[in-house]
């Protein structure tokens, strides 16, 4: 029904083809039957169609350091850093469970969802994605019998994101059942160049926190600071720098009489190849201090 004269009026169309040129226009008619003539033309493009769905929200790490020095402790050290590194890595690409079979897949897209069928081993998985505005489903479900197991169409994984409030949920389930075996949860900011994990050994609203990662990086992604920790058992804080290439790695441990954290470990590379590593007990004392 016609608005009143110089009141604002809204029109939805629906229907229509993805990439493709409309043309709007508009003409006016009075109660007496005298028209007006055509408006201004207002031209639109619908966006293309989305060939496949978006990606979970993976950020890349360092994964070496340059302590190059052949002293035992520079070599300890450097192992205590990478595996600091891998495990960061590891646990923020724990999402490529998902899309790590899929890559040329051939998406089917229908109205709101993506769905992709594989056959193997005489088992076959199905994925399928669907949006409803800023949130995505991601499920993966497989049915048949492969490789010694029979699957009663389980859903294997599912991630909700929200890429408007950059919030993701991972769950794993346990074999032909719909109990969370394992799940994390992370937040990712909007510059991307901050963010969270959190994981779960289990349903995050029934389970505690098993782990948690909290990461940043500078703009020009030269500076990085990693932050692990196991809830009152143990934490490393590491900071890295690619250029020139130095850094710093502490360790702590939880303190149950003082419900607080004290640091164990205090490892340091420099850019010219010299570093040292220096042990404290709980109170603060330094124990032992080894450089290269």
């Amino acid at each position: 029904m016609p608005e009143v004269a110089g009141a604002e009026q809204d029109l939805t169309i629906n229907a229509l083809t993805a990439d493709q040129d409309y043309y709007f226009a508009i003409k006016t008619r009075d109660e007496a039957g005298n028209e007006s003539g055509l408006s201004n033309v207002k031209q639109i493009t619908t966006p293309a169609e989305q060939a496949s769905p978006p990606g979970l929200l993976i950020p890349e790490f360092p994964d070496s350091v340059c302590i190059t020095s052949e002293d035992l402790y520079a070599t300890w050290a450097k192992a205590s850093v990478q595996l600091q590194l891998a495990l960061v890595n590891a646990y923020a690409g724990l999402a490529n469970a998902f899309f790590g079979p899929l890559q040329g897949a051939d998406w089917e897209h229908l109205e709101d969802c993506w769905s992709y069928d594989y056959a193997y081993g005489g088992c076959t998985a199905h994925y399928e994605v669907c949006q409803d505005g800023s949130q995505y489903v991601y499920t993966m479900t497989v049915d048949g019998s492969c490789y010694g197991e029979t699957y009663d169409d389980w859903v294997q994984y599912r991630a909700t994101v929200d890429t408007d409030a950059r919030t993701g949920t991972f769950l794993v389930y346990e074999l032909n059942t719909t109990n969370v075996e394992a799940a994390w949860i992370w937040t990712w900011a909007a510059d991307e160049n901050s963010g969270t994990y959190t994981f779960y050994s289990g349903d995050p609203g029934t389970t505690p926190i098993d782990a948690t990662i909290e990461w940043s990086r500078s703009v020009d992604r030269n500076v990085f600071d990693v932050t692990y920790t196991q809830p009152e058992e143990l934490k490393t804080v590491t900071h890295f720098m690619q250029e020139p290439c130095s850094g710093w790695q502490h360790g702590y441990q939880w303190d149950d009489s003082a419900s607080d954290w004290w640091m164990e470990n205090d490892i340091v590379w420099e850019s010219d190849g010299t570093g040292y590593w220096d042990i404290y007990d709980d109170q603060g004392t330094l124990q032992e201090h080894h450089a290269w």
